[in-house]
């Protein structure tokens, strides 16, 4: 069984710049940015590591991507919490979003071909390639993620996936210390099938991984992933 990787958790005292929901295809969207809180920060992700596209693959991905079904969203629509709502650990949320653009969702596109799923999540601004910080708080990340993609399976069982993009502005170094990255990174991770929750309340999923490809995030208003069809246990989306 796999754990939720840490990038797609929320007990480092999140400011929660922005949480949309865009329901359709079976997709609930969230955007989150974290505040970073202390030396422990990480970003593990027990699997297959991400790797760029090519030129080619990139190309084939848009190509993909423009025949596929894209869901746009409003600009400026951020997400306020209810008063007094609080983390699965038990911190409170932030109930004022950080308006800045590159947490504000403005479409959302998936498309597949006969190896790779592909999702584009593209924003109302560019990702900055230097540490972010707003009103003097230092963003550890800002993560997208699909929190529940159902699809049915080569058994044919319907099941179910969180996909998830994440820009990383702050580095975790040895000893458990942090500081600015210098070039902020970008990297993805799929959580497939959910067997129950831990202690924190966080659903616990059967397969972890990083397998796939990934392309924009810092200097671009998109984030762009493949995941290959076989960690969903999916041979094909075209098989008959």
């Amino acid at each position: 069984m796999a754990n939720t990787p840490s990038f797609f958790k929320r007990r480092r005292r999140p400011i929660i710049i922005s949480v949309i929901s865009l329901i359709a295809l079976g997709v609930l969207v969230r955007v989150w940015a974290f505040e970073i809180n202390s030396g422990n920060v990480q970003n593990e992700n027990n699997g297959e590591h991400t790797s760029q596209f090519s030129d080619a693959q990139l190309q084939q991905a848009n190509l993909v991507l423009s025949n596929g079904i894209k869901i746009d969203d409003p600009e400026n629509d951020f997400y306020h919490f209810p008063e007094n709502s609080v983390q699965p650990g038990g911190k409170p949320d932030n109930p004022d979003p950080y308006p800045l653009p590159y947490t504000d969702l403005r479409s959302l596109t998936v498309g597949a071909d006969q190896d790779y799923l592909y999702t584009k999540f593209q924003f109302w601004g560019q990702f900055p390639d230097a540490p972010a910080i707003y009103n003097g708080d230092a963003l550890t990340s800002v993560t997208v993620k699909s929190e529940s993609f159902t699809f049915t399976n080569g058994e044919n069982n319907e099941d179910s996936a969180q996909l998830g993009d994440q820009v990383v502005f702050i580095e975790n170094q040895e000893g458990g210390s942090t500081e600015p990255s210098e070039h902020p990174t970008l990297s993805h991770a799929a959580m497939i099938t959910p067997t129950g929750q831990d202690e924190y309340m966080e659903t616990v999923y059967e397969t972890n991984t990083g397998a796939g490809m990934v392309s924009g995030g810092p200097g671009y208003d998109y984030v762009l992933s493949a995941y290959p069809l076989r960690i969903l246990y999916v041979f094909s989306f075209f098989d008959s």
